[in-house]
């Protein structure tokens, strides 16, 4: 869940960042302001400022966002080496407060001719109960489809693979590794596809995540060799 905030905190970042051929997409929804500190004598680095505001902005998939999110942009996002850097400031989703900072760096195409990022997490989550959960995560995404249309959102697939560790809303530590990858289309609030292990305490959960059908937030989780049906929240 603590990851799912944080690459929709990117999404949003991505939405608003370059173009307006996703706003559109947005009609009916709220819109936040959008600000772009450019350099007097060059387009990079600049400074994004997406405000939701403090009363509630519902987008998408019924989300209620408020807050800050300030994404720092030092190159174009199809450019090799190019970053974004995320951070927040009184930022929520659903009334999860998310701080930290999100790092994505473009490592080019692989040799399938898929674009790479890497992605980087040093945060936390507190939930509306006030439990927090911290998270330090490390991992690549591979577009594996819609690069052909990178200006338009809604048909990009990912491919997710990686690490991370923290604290659970319980307090208790953890730690987690993608053992098959995750695949996340933008057009779907929910992984549809691939397999997370995740080591607490002395329980390991497996969550498969689906074969790719179906969008929705129904997983199954096999807790210490025992299957059960999980829904998700986030």
């Amino acid at each position: 869940a603590a990851e799912g905030m944080f690459d929709d905190a990117f999404d949003q970042a991505e939405m608003y960042e370059n173009n307006d051929a996703n706003k559109s997409t947005t009609e009916g929804y709220c819109i936040p302001t959008i600000e772009i500190a450019y350099p007097e004598d060059r387009p990079y680095p600049r400074v994004v400022t997406i405000d939701f505001g403090t009363e509630g902005c519902e987008g998408r998939h019924g989300a209620i966002r408020k807050g800050v999110i300030i994404v720092t942009v030092t190159g174009f996002f199809l450019e090799t080496g190019s970053k974004r850097i995320i951070t927040f400031d009184g930022y929520s989703v659903n009334d999860y407060q998310i701080e930290g900072t999100k790092t994505v760096t473009n490592m080019g195409q692989n040799d399938a001719g898929n674009w790479v990022r890497k992605i980087e997490v040093d945060g936390s989550v507190t939930t509306p109960e006030g439990k927090i959960i911290t998270r330090i995560s490390t991992g690549e995404i591979e577009w594996i489809e819609g690069a052909g249309t990178p200006f338009y959102f809604w048909d990009d697939v990912f491919s997710i693979t990686g690490t991370a560790s923290g604290v659970n809303s319980k307090g208790v530590a953890y730690q987690s590794e993608i053992t098959s990858p995750l695949i996340k289309a933008r057009n779907c609030r929910w992984i549809q596809e691939g397999i997370l292990t995740i080591v607490s305490g002395e329980n390991t959960v497996i969550i498969d995540y689906g074969d790719g059908t179906k969008c929705d937030n129904v997983a199954t989780a096999t807790v210490n060799g025992e299957e059960k049906e999980i829904k998700f929240k986030w």
